[in-house]
């Protein structure tokens, strides 16, 4: 907690920016239920493939294809059935890169569907959002498929929720990148009341669950950080990581927080 003798010298927070997947929707749970109904619906391909040998190189292979989509090496739709092609070739031998090519389209198409079946709120998301609306304009940064994160905003009803939307595909450019960041901070001076008024990087706050790509990346560029631990690494590993300004294991710790660092009450 911080003193209330020292409030004063704590800038006011001019803007509060969250992350989307497995920061304020349950990512994580909406992918292994989605990956269950593939498994389910094309059970012949993954008869002799262990489940858990299955998801971990699925998501090897998803996190360096998502790095190749981050540096233009793929298109995305490149990226929705190599998952998947990769993935089963390197699990079995029963295919070949020709003889799956054209199912492996198919089960990423059809993954696209099951996944958005099971999206689902992290809990006290909305509280937290209502909570940040009271203290400044919120913004939403995320990494994603355009058409598939703006289908999760309207989902939620959340299509006009934010002061500032950038989702990576349209932007061009992905987070950790400070481009990304910047053309937010730019949106935000757009909208500003005060037309003289200098927005210092650190009256930002950035709240995220990824490390590298939320926490590092707004750190970089001068911002407020808090970590969502939404793994417990902090819990794991037995330490905590420097970069972050605040980290907390629940969304229901943060409007007090951010209060305090606003130098307010939740309630005002």
């Amino acid at each position: 907690m911080i003193p209330s003798s020292s409030l004063h010298h704590i800038p006011r927070i001019k803007a509060i920016c969250f992350d989307l997947d497995n920061t304020l929707l349950d990512h994580t749970h909406a992918e292994r239920a989605g990956l269950a109904d593939v498994r389910a619906k094309y059970s012949n391909v993954f008869r002799d493939i262990q489940h858990e040998e299955f998801l971990e190189v699925f998501h090897r292979v998803n996190e360096q294809l998502w790095y190749d989509l981050a540096h233009e090496r793929i298109t995305p739709s490149q990226l929705r059935s190599e998952r998947f092609l990769q993935t089963i070739l390197q699990c079995t031998d029963r295919y070949t890169e020709e003889t799956f090519a054209v199912l492996s389209t198919e089960i990423g198409e059809y993954y696209m569907q099951a996944y958005s079946r099971h999206w689902k709120l992290i809990p006290h998301a909305e509280e937290l959002l209502s909570a940040a609306e009271s203290v400044a304009p919120i913004g939403l940064i995320t990494n994603g498929f355009p058409d598939q994160q703006r289908a999760k905003l309207a989902h939620f009803g959340w299509q006009h929720r934010f002061r500032v939307l950038a989702i990576s595909g349209e932007v061009g450019v992905m987070k950790p990148h400070a481009e990304i960041f910047d053309y937010v901070e730019a949106r935000f001076a757009e909208h500003d009341e005060d037309e003289a008024a200098v927005h210092e990087h650190s009256e930002i706050v950035f709240i995220g669950d990824s490390y590298r790509s939320d926490i590092e990346g707004a750190k970089a560029v001068g911002w407020k950080t808090i970590w969502f631990d939404f793994f417990g690494q902090t819990i794991e590993e037995k330490k905590s990581m420097p970069a972050a300004d605040h980290v907390v294991l629940s969304l229901h710790e943060i409007p007090l927080l951010l209060a305090t660092l606003n130098g307010t009450t939740v309630n005002d």
